[in-house]
């Protein structure tokens, strides 16, 4: 993380001097905001758009990561043990091409975006990416007609696509100082107004967390999987030096679990 972007961080915690500096940009943002849902609820943004089947949004009203990706992988999971036939869209943040494209096993990252890539391999789920949520699903539903409910990892913020489920997920940092971006790190104000017959499931990935009515619990997995594909138990690597690699969010919580396993972390490395 850059140094600049850690005071940023930092700053979103408290009303100190850096967000009282910023504060006319965010007050700026949120005239923008309410303008918007005026218009939109005087119907002159047009209504969201027409799906045959339902979508469940995943995301955040936070900037930066707050573990939403692995609640929609979980999420995914279960409707599949269930026997929902899922689908997912995204934007494929990260991605050098624009063009709307399907996920497959054979894909890179730098094509598709490298969560997309994560959760179709993982759930083995159809996953389609666009810039536009909409056609993206319009895509992965022509595409696999068969799915019955379509799952957008983030798109909350999206007022042309319709929506069954709002999953909001917070984690440690609740609402920080409660400003919107740059200011604070609320992307909206908060609580955000839901449409009729919408509703909205709020959740923390972190025990401490003062927002969110549900708890996801994140822990470590005990095995690793290495390049060539074996799988082993992290205890294999007890008593050695061991190098870790993060690119998520908060690395550090990742860091912090390895070393709670007992893993002697020699060097780790954030990507950002």
């Amino acid at each position: 993380m850059h140094h600049w972007q850690a005071r940023l961080t930092q700053a979103w915690g408290r009303r100190g001097p850096l967000a009282w500096c910023l504060w006319p940009l965010s007050a700026l943002l949120q005239l923008v905001w309410h303008a918007r849902r005026g218009l939109q609820a005087l119907g002159l943004l047009g209504p969201p758009a027409d799906l045959p089947v339902p979508v469940w949004v995943v995301g955040n009203v936070l900037a930066g990561g707050t573990g939403k990706t692995p609640l929609l992988m979980a999420l995914a999971d279960w409707l599949g043990h269930q026997g929902v036939r899922v689908g997912v869209i995204s934007r494929g943040y990260g991605r050098t091409q624009t063009a709307l494209t399907g996920v497959t096993p054979m894909s890179h990252a730098d094509e598709v975006g490298d969560e997309p890539l994560l959760i179709h391999r993982h759930c083995g789920v159809p996953v389609w990416v666009g810039s536009d949520r909409v056609e993206a699903a319009r895509a992965l539903l022509r595409a696999h007609p068969e799915v019955q409910l379509v799952l957008s990892d983030d798109g909350l913020q999206r007022l042309d696509l319709p929506r069954a489920v709002e999953w909001v997920v917070f984690d440690a940092r609740g609402l920080g100082n409660g400003w919107l971006w740059p200011a604070g790190p609320l992307r909206e104000p908060w609580p955000r107004p839901t449409a009729q017959g919408v509703r909205q499931v709020t959740v923390r990935t972190h025990a401490e967390g003062p927002v969110g009515e549900h708890r996801v619990e994140r822990c470590l997995a005990n095995h690793a999987r290495r390049a060539d594909g074996q799988v082993r138990p992290l205890t294999n690597w007890l008593g050695q030096d061991v190098g870790a690699l993060a690119g998520i969010a908060q690395p550090e919580a990742f860091f912090a679990a390895l070393r709670e396993q007992g893993l002697a972390l020699t060097q780790t490395h954030a990507l950002t």
